[in-house]
């Protein structure tokens, strides 16, 4: 029987509540015979959060920031591995740059941070590109958007959507 995994991410506390859902489907693999699937519980995540970004890099999940205590932002970054079901602290968001609602994407071994609002879930949306880059464990400044952007899609090329 082959498997598939779905990872969730939880943070240390009892109870029911979920504090990070991370549907992954790069590691749900279709090829599955869901007929015999069954959940297994992992490795709670060293920070509860919750509505984070997340990004699958060398078959290991990188997480950032999201909610800690609502609505106030958790800056802490983790990695987990699930050949070893551990999680590892990662460089936190620079002071004063942590932000939700933000466009994440993989380029290279860098996860660019797009946008989003700042400071807490009710903040100002920001022209931040920020840039974690994995292989160092630190963060880049990158280009500032022309436009404040959260929630959105961001267009390739300077095309507006319609």
């Amino acid at each position: 029987m082959k498997q598939a995994y779905i990872y969730f991410a939880r943070g240390k506390q009892q109870g029911l509540q979920l504090y990070s859902i991370l549907l992954l489907t790069g590691l749900l693999f279709l090829q599955a015979n869901f007929s015999f699937a069954q959940w297994t519980r992992k490795a709670d995540a060293l920070r509860k959060r919750s509505e984070c970004p997340s990004v699958l890099y060398n078959n290991k999940i990188y997480v950032f920031g999201g909610f800690g205590e609502y609505p106030n932002l958790e800056p802490a970054s983790e990695v987990y591995d699930p050949a070893t079901n551990k999680w590892t602290l990662r460089a936190s968001f620079p002071s004063g740059k942590a932000v939700s609602h933000q466009g994440v994407v993989l380029v290279d071994d860098k996860i660019w941070h797009i946008g989003g609002r700042a400071k807490d879930t009710n903040g100002p949306a920001t022209s931040q590109v920020i840039i974690y880059d994995i292989t160092n464990n630190r963060w880049l400044n990158g280009p500032q958007l022309k436009n404040p952007a959260t929630g959105q899609a961001l267009p390739l090329g300077g095309v507006e959507p319609h």
